[in-house]
């Protein structure tokens, strides 16, 4: 007999939101434009190769921290990137300077947004028709969550989900274990009742995995060799209708 689940969560980026590299690049230029014309604005002078690789350095430091199951603020995250331009420049900043950043990094992202992914939303109303209960489990990167909510609003999905877990808010990362018992309990299920859907061959399906959690590997996104078995491996979000 095929296992029923009370349970599904999603992954969100590659998973029910799609991004494409020129989009990131459009985004990343953006991000640092606006810093360069803030920081001139404040006679602070520094080079836009300079705010390039200090904006890469942030996001290999924090790419890293994610690795290994924590995260940081999203405040802190832009605070790292201003102290990588340049050492001490936070403190030669003004309060609303610093906001004005931060704001312009955060709302970069509608400068160039992933799209809802090919049967994203169909299977949203299939696993709520099934009554599952549904959860959301995102590593945050270079967006907040609080700006992914309203986009996810915007997208007309927001209201599937009874928990919405993003790692810059709990400051813990997928693969932790921390981060999948914090959204089951959220959600009130355990986590062999609970299937996980995303596309990252470590923290998706390791982390579901080690943690007690059936996994659904989407293919296409990580090349990587397989760390831990997938209890399931898609290509298409339609799919999962077999599964659950």
């Amino acid at each position: 007999m095929d296992k029923t689940y009370e349970c599904i969560t999603f992954d969100l980026w590659q998973t029910l939101i799609v991004d494409q590299q020129e989009w990131g690049k459009t985004r990343s230029d953006v991000r640092i434009n606006s810093s360069y014309e803030i920081l001139r604005e404040n006679n602070i002078s520094v080079e836009l190769d300079q705010i390039a690789h200090a904006y890469k350095q942030t996001y290999e430091e924090c790419d890293e921290l994610r690795k290994n199951g924590v995260d940081i603020s999203f405040r802190d995250q832009v605070l790292m990137y201003l102290s990588f331009i340049k050492e001490g420049i936070v403190e030669e900043l003004s309060e609303s300077s610093i906001r004005k950043i931060i704001n312009d990094y955060g709302f970069a992202f509608y400068e160039a947004p992933p799209e809802l992914a090919i049967g994203a939303l169909d299977i949203l109303e299939y696993a709520q028709s099934k009554q599952l209960k549904i959860g959301l489990i995102s590593n945050s990167g270079t967006t907040p969550g609080i700006i992914v909510k309203a986009y996810l609003e915007q997208l007309g999905i927001l209201e599937f989900f009874h928990s919405m877990v993003f790692s810059d808010e709990l400051l813990i990362s997928k693969p932790s274990g921390k981060i999948f018992m914090k959204s089951l309990i959220d959600l009130q299920v355990m986590p062999e009742d609970t299937i996980h859907v995303g596309d990252n061959l470590y923290s998706d399906i390791h982390g579901a995995i080690s943690n007690g959690l059936s996994a659904i590997w989407i293919k296409g996104y990580d090349n990587r060799d397989i760390i831990t078995s997938p209890t399931h491996t898609i290509e298409r979000l339609e799919e999962i209708k077999d599964i659950i």
